[in-house]
């Protein structure tokens, strides 16, 4: 039985560019989910929601009375040594006890409550944004552990056509605006990413400056020229130019990423666990993933994981689509994303009169 519905994230999430580490990096999530859908999901289930960060004064399972209790320092390496796995028996009873017979709606909930819901036998819907960003709008990615809403959330997905139609758009605009300077052919580009990520993380750490110069350097083994691009959010550059200028035939590139997608010279799109690691093939680059992680955005036949997300249509943002999710008793026709009026406008990028 159902008895409250609670909106949460990766509640004990470090990152080490904040100095104020009680404050949740993801409690801007938690607060946006919550406004978006927590009415849909009270008329459904006819119970009460709250927010849960993490940030709650006076809590047993707060972030700091946590690392405190740990012994461990307030850290982002902290954080991805429990990440994966499975926190002390003293903490899983106490989230256990909070957690009990609810509904749980997360923003890419960690391995550690997903391994603590399955356990418990609570249900949970976890969305993120889906790693196709150049559509005219964005995507939710959603998954569950449930077994009827997984496979629904699946039946309903955006199908891969619709980005392969998006991105064949996007490719023949940038014909026309990337002509210059474009990558030396039969070469590589390693697609950066921000400082902090829960999708660097791996066997406890965070990937991170060493095994970027570990990288550059084995791409370099079988590729004349490697380019180097930043992420657009990235705060520290220096330090990653210096690693980059101590390696001969690497260099930085500062293009649109889907120019660079779209261009044939490049015989390898690679990075850590960038987004656009994941677009790359609907422009028919050749990618790879150096973490050894899953693509949990992934759904080609038997790599498909799951609990892998499904790319969800616009129907999301309505009321008709989680009464579709949750009941499963609703007629539902997904809304999928469609080529704008001025596609054409876009794709040739000259215009006339207006």
């Amino acid at each position: 039985m159902i008895n409250k519905i609670i909106f949460t994230s990766d509640i004990y999430k470090i990152d080490d560019r904040s100095s104020d580490h009680f404050r949740s990096p993801q409690s801007i999530n938690i607060d946006w989910l919550h406004v978006l859908f927590s009415g849909f999901l009270e008329s459904l289930l006819g119970v009460q929601s709250e927010k849960f960060s993490g940030e709650e004064i006076n809590s047993r399972i707060n972030r700091l009375f946590f690392f405190e209790t740990l012994g461990r320092p307030v850290s982002s390496q902290a954080w991805a040594s429990f990440y994966e796995s499975t926190l002390e028996p003293e903490f899983q009873s106490r989230l256990a006890d909070y957690f009990k017979d609810s509904f749980v709606v997360g923003f890419e909930l960690p391995p550690y409550l997903i391994n603590l819901f399955n356990q418990e036998n609570v249900t949970f819907v976890d969305l993120s944004i889906h790693p196709v960003r150049y559509l005219n709008d964005y995507v939710f990615g959603i998954r569950s552990n449930e077994q009827g809403l997984q496979q629904r959330a699946m039946k309903a997905r955006v199908p891969d056509d619709v980005f392969f139609d998006f991105a064949r758009l996007c490719a023949a605009r940038s014909a026309r605006v990337f002509r210059n300077d474009r990558p030396s052919a039969g070469s590589a580009l390693f697609l950066g990413q921000i400082e902090v990520d829960a999708s660097l993380i791996c066997n406890g750490g965070v990937y991170g400056l060493e095994e970027l110069e570990a990288s550059l350097i084995d791409l370099r083994r079988s590729y004349s020229k490697v380019y180097y691009k930043f992420h657009p959010h990235r705060k520290d550059r220096t330090s990653v130019e210096d690693v980059i200028s101590k390696i001969g035939g690497c260099e930085l590139i500062d293009a649109n990423v889907y120019d660079l997608l779209s261009c044939r010279e490049l015989s390898l799109v690679t990075g850590f666990s960038s987004s656009a690691i994941h677009e790359a093939r609907y422009f028919g680059r050749s990618a790879e993933r150096i973490l050894p992680t899953r693509d949990l955005f992934d759904l080609r036949g038997e790599q498909q994981d799951p609990v892998a997300y499904a790319p969800a249509p616009r129907d999301i943002l309505q009321f008709e689509y989680w009464e579709y999710l949750v009941s499963g008793k609703a007629d539902f026709s997904q809304t999928l994303p469609t080529i704008a009026d001025d596609a054409l406008k876009y794709s040739l990028n000259q215009k006339w009169g207006r």
